[in-house]
This record gives structure tokens, C-alpha cells and sequence, in this order.
């Protein structure tokens, strides 16, 4: 389950002169295979809901089984027949997300650079540009990226001694409205117990375009909400 929080993490307020040029909502449909390191496949299918305004990242899956999960800040919530169940905390926000990235227009460097990471070097190979960036904080990690053609095309986040941890691959880049989303991602989790491989395809992406958009942020407002204020989740 962490592995699809990762994802799904893996996946700000707009300003008003960005909100009058860029979209601040995205929504659309998805399906995730996952390989695990002993070769189990598993299958989730549902919908993504981000407003750039509210910053909360909702998918509301209908299969496996018919479940919500509420992004939130660095916090993920479950909900299941109306229990509520807070499941992760992360360093993370929903700002790192790709649809957050995507309105934004930061997939190019992926957000990193407002992140506080810093540019360590940029080469050419062939038609790819390959940026490597590194946080102030670490002292041996650090993050690849390449690009093609203006186009992120992947991202390698290396631990101590250049081993690999998380590879991602954005293919198939599609336009909608002014934005190149990409409708597949690969992600190679490396484990001690070996790499879980998933695949995230999106289809139906639309902007601005929300058909039950009061009923999907609901959610959090009349659901979660007052179960944290009521002191059963912290």
C-alpha cells in the first residue's frame, strides 16, 4: 500500500495572474498495474481530482474496491464506507504531485528547484538534456533529470554511492488545452527484496471541467474533517 501512496504522492495556491492563464483544476481517469518483487500483479482503476486553489489531491478508486483517498497536506486519508482512516504522513505534499506540476508549469525541472534543490550540472546526450540537482541537505544523494525536446521524459532519484531508488519514465505526452500531459508513467521502486514495478495510465484528462465537482470536494469538508476535529484521527 505505501508503494501506491508513493505513486500517488510520486503523483500551492495559484497566484491570480496564473490562475487567468493556466488551468487550476484537473481531473481524470486512471489505471495502475503493479508488479511486485515476488512477481504478484495487482490492478487499480478509479478517478483523480486536483484543484490547484484547495490543494487536495482526491482519487476515487472503483476498483479493486470502491474506497477515496484524500491527499492533504503531508497527510493521506482513506475513506471507506464512511469509516475514515488516516493511513501515511509524508515530507511530501501534494504540490509534488504531477497534476500539481502540470497546472503550475513546473514539470521541467519537476518542482525541485522550489523544493530548495540546487542545480549541480547539465550535458547533452544525443537529443536528451540530462539535469542532475542536489539538496543542501544531503551530502551524497541526488536527482537526475532528462528531457527531450522541452518534454520531461524522466526522473532518478540516486541515494548514497549513485545507486538508484525511484526511476520514473513520462511517455506518450498528449496535449489538452494549453498543457502536455503524459498519459503513461513507469515507476521501478528499488527494494532490498527487489523492484516493484508499476505502470499508471491516464485517459480523459480534462481541465477546468469538473462534472460533480461540490460532491468530490465534499468529501473532505463533510467527512473527514469533522472526525479530526472530533479527536478520532490525529
Amino acid at each position: 500500500m505505501k508503494h501506491l501512496f508513493y505513486c500517488l504522492l510520486i503523483v500551492l495556491g495559484a497566484q491570480s495572474s496564473l490562475a487567468q492563464n493556466f488551468g487550476t483544476r484537473i481531473e481524470a481517469k486512471y489505471s495502475i498495474k503493479e508488479i511486485s518483487p515476488d512477481k504478484k500483479q495487482s490492478l487499480i482503476v478509479g478517478k483523480v481530482f486536483y484543484d490547484l486553489n484547495k490543494e487536495t489531491l482526491i482519487h476515487s478508486q472503483s476498483f479493486p474496491r470502491e474506497q477515496i483517498l484524500v491527499f492533504k497536506d503531508t497527510a493521506a486519508y482513506i475513506v471507506l464506507n464512511d469509516s475514515v482512516l488516516r493511513t501515511s504522513s509524508s515530507a511530501m505534499t501534494v504540490g509534488f504531485s504531477i497534476y500539481h506540476l502540470l497546472l503550475k508549469n513546473e514539470m521541467d525541472d519537476f518542482g525541485l528547484s522550489k523544493m530548495g534543490f540546487k542545480l549541480m550540472d547539465v550535458e547533452e546526450v544525443g537529443e536528451q538534456v540530462v539535469s542532475k540537482w542536489r539538496h543542501p541537505a544531503s551530502e551524497e544523494g541526488y536527482v537526475a533529470i532528462t528531457q527531450s525536446q522541452g518534454l520531461l521524459e524522466g526522473i532518478i532519484f540516486y541515494k548514497k554511492k549513485g545507486e538508484p531508488l525511484v526511476k520514473q519514465y513520462f511517455k506518450e505526452h498528449q496535449k489538452v488545452g494549453r498543457y502536455m500531459f503524459p498519459m503513461k508513467i513507469y515507476e521501478i521502486i528499488h527494494t532490498p527484496a527487489g523492484d516493484n514495478k508499476k505502470i499508471t495510465t491516464h485517459s480523459e484528462i480534462k481541465i477546468d471541467d469538473f462534472e460533480d465537482e461540490a460532491a468530490v470536494y465534499s468529501v473532505f469538508d463533510d467527512i473527514i474533517l469533522p472526525v479530526i476535529r472530533s479527536g478520532q484521527i490525529h
